[in-house]
């Protein structure tokens, strides 16, 4: 049931480190949102390799359980976190570009 209270967009932030690295080591991310509207909230995590993470938090803030990740391929990906809210509304983070050997 819609309040009549406007919807919020969720902002997400993403943080990743290391940003340069060769095949088959892995990247590990920092991952979190305000958003000051009721959850739940879900998330997507893409790795801009084809792969992506996706979960639910109930609790806006930090993002736990992600990571890290194992690039396969060289190459330079792009990963970003969306987070959506329970009206639908959805932020995505800025990009982080890696850059795998």
């Amino acid at each position: 049931m819609d309040d009549g209270t406007p919807n919020t967009t969720p902002t997400p932030t993403l943080q990743a480190k290391p940003t340069k690295l060769h095949v088959g080591e892995s990247v590990s991310v920092k991952a979190s949102f305000t958003d000051p509207d009721n959850g739940p909230w879900s998330y997507t995590l893409n790795w801009g390799d084809g792969n992506s993470t996706t979960g639910n938090v109930s609790i806006a803030g930090k993002i736990s359980g992600i990571g890290p990740h194992v690039y396969t391929q060289s190459g330079s990906f792009s990963a970003n976190l969306s987070v959506t809210d329970a009206k639908g509304a959805t932020g995505t983070s800025s990009t982080i570009a890696i850059k795998v050997r």
